[in-house]
This record gives C-alpha cells, structure tokens and sequence, in this order.
C-alpha cells in the first residue's frame, strides 16, 4: 500500500472514531502530505523504518522547525 492509500485510510478511519475538529484533521492531513513529500510517492508502508522518520526529523530541524513546532513526528505515532 502507498503512503497516500495509508494516509487516506488512517484519516477516515482515525476521524471516524474520534471526535476531533476539522482544524485537527486538516493539521494531520497537511502534516501527513510532508511527510509524503520527504519520503517520496512511490514509498510503500512497508518499506517505512525508523530511518526514514529520523531522517525527516534532522529534515524539519535544519528547516529550524522548533522542538514545540514538530508535531508532524506526532502523526506517525498515531
């Protein structure tokens, strides 16, 4: 399955289930994207590791994301 097939099964699942308001979706859905973005298109959910998290991580913080600002990481633990 491609992160984008993922991302859209995480997101109607996870809001189906929880009560969460637009702005929340909309911020997991952005956050989601960037990640996708760094990793690429055609990357599978499978091929996903912990590399690759801790690579976007270094990513958002040469882009001086600050440490508070890094809630991106916070999706790929939901």
């Amino acid at each position: 399955m491609k992160l984008k097939q993922g991302k859209a099964e995480f997101l109607s699942g996870y809001f189906s289930t929880n009560r969460r308001t637009e702005k929340t979706r909309t911020a997991y859905n952005s956050d989601l994207d960037q990640f996708e973005t760094f990793a690429g298109p055609t990357r599978t959910l499978k091929s996903l590791s912990g590399s690759i998290v801790e690579e976007w991580a270094a990513h958002l913080k040469n882009q001086n994301y600050a440490p508070a600002s890094m809630e991106p990481l916070r999706d790929l633990r939901v």
